[in-house]
C-alpha cells in the first residue's frame, strides 16, 4: 500500500502591505511515488526540490528535476509534476500573486522560457533558506516579517547569481531613475520612522546593492547618506518656516531624540538648530 502524501502550508499576509513580492503561501510536499499535479497555475510558484526525483512541465518547457533543482510556475500556464515511483519528490513551495506574480520570479532571473535553474551545489544553502521561511510563516509572528523580506530576496539574489549570464541579462531590473523616483517617494512619506535601507530595498523589489548602484548613478550618494541630507533637510526648511520646539522638528524629521539632532546638526552646519534659527530669522 502507497504512503500517503504528506502536505503542510502556511498562509501569512502580514507583509502584503510592506511590498507586492509578499508570498501568499509557504508550503512543503513530500510525495509517495505516485503524486501527479496537472493544473493551470493561478498564482505565481518557485519550487526547490529536497529530494526525490519528478518530471517537470512548466509550459512548454519540461525537464527531470532532483535535489537542487529549482523551478518556477508561472500565472495562468500550464504546469504539471509527475514524480518517480521509485523516488518519491519532496519539495518547497512560495506561492505569489498580484504584481509579485511577474515581479520576484523575474527578480529571481526566471521566465516563461527558461524557468528552470539547477543548483546543486548551493542545495545546502537553498534548503536552509526555504526551511527558515517555511518555518517562520508557520510561527506567523509579526516580527518576523523584516526577517522573512530579508530572507525572500537572499533566495532571489542567490537565484540571480547562478543564472547564465543571457538569463540574466534578459530579466534587467527598473532604470535607476525610476527606481530612484520611487524610493525617494517612500522616503518623504516615512521621513518621521525610523528608514532601514535594506527594508526599502525590498519593498521595492530589489536587493539593497541595487538600490545603492542607482542612488550613487542618480544622486551621487548613497541611500543611507541620501536620508541623512534629507532629513536635514527638511529640519533646515522647519527651523525657518515654522516657530515648531526642536523636538516637535527633530521628531517629524525622524531622530531618535533631541540630543541625536543637535549632533547631526553641529556636524553638518557647524552650529547648534537654534543657532541656525536665529542666525537666518
Amino acid at each position: 500500500m502507497a504512503h500517503q502524501i504528506k502536505v503542510n502550508y502556511w498562509r501569512y499576509s502580514s507583509g502584503s502591505e510592506i511590498s507586492d513580492c509578499w508570498p501568499v503561501m509557504v508550503g512543503m510536499l513530500k510525495g509517495n511515488g505516485h503524486f501527479k499535479l496537472l493544473n493551470r497555475a493561478g498564482a505565481s510558484h518557485l519550487h526547490l526540490v529536497v529530494s526525490g526525483q519528478a518530471l517537470i512541465q512548466s509550459g512548454d518547457q519540461e525537464r527531470k528535476v532532483k535535489r537542487g533543482d529549482l523551478f518556477c510556475f508561472f500565472k495562468d500556464q500550464h504546469a504539471s509534476i509527475t514524480e518517480k515511483e521509485t523516488d518519491p519528490v519532496t519539495f518547497y513551495w512560495i506561492s505569489f500573486s498580484k504584481q509579485g506574480s511577474l515581479q520576484f520570479p523575474r527578480f529571481c532571473g526566471f521566465n516563461q522560457e527558461h524557468p528552470f535553474l539547477r543548483a546543486s551545489r548551493q542545495c545546502v544553502a537553498f534548503e536552509k533558506l526555504f526551511q527558515q521561511l517555511h518555518d517562520a510563516y508557520g510561527e506567523r509572528c509579526e516580527a518576523n516579517t523584516a526577517h522573512l523580506l530579508v530572507n525572500l530576496f537572499k533566495i532571489g539574489e542567490k537565484c540571480r547569481s547562478l543564472m547564465p549570464y543571457w538569463q540574466h541579462e534578459s530579466t534587467r531590473l527598473p532604470k535607476a531613475k525610476h527606481l530612484v523616483d520611487a524610493a525617494l517617494e517612500m522616503i518623504e512619506a516615512r521621513l518621521h520612522e525610523r528608514i532601514n535601507v535594506t527594508e526599502l530595498a525590498e519593498s521595492l523589489g530589489v536587493s539593497r546593492n541595487t538600490l545603492t548602484l542607482a542612488f550613487k548613478k542618480q544622486r551621487g550618494m548613497t541611500p543611507v547618506d541620501f536620508v541623512q541630507s534629507f532629513r536635514l533637510n527638511k529640519a533646515k526648511q522647519m527651523l525657518l518656516a515654522t516657530d515648531y520646539k526642536m523636538l516637535t522638528i527633530a521628531d517629524a524629521c525622524g531622530y531618535t531624540n533631541e540630543k541625536y539632532f543637535h549632533q547631526c546638526f553641529r556636524k553638518s552646519e557647524g552650529m547648534t538648530p537654534r543657532q541656525y534659527r536665529l542666525k537666518n530669522e
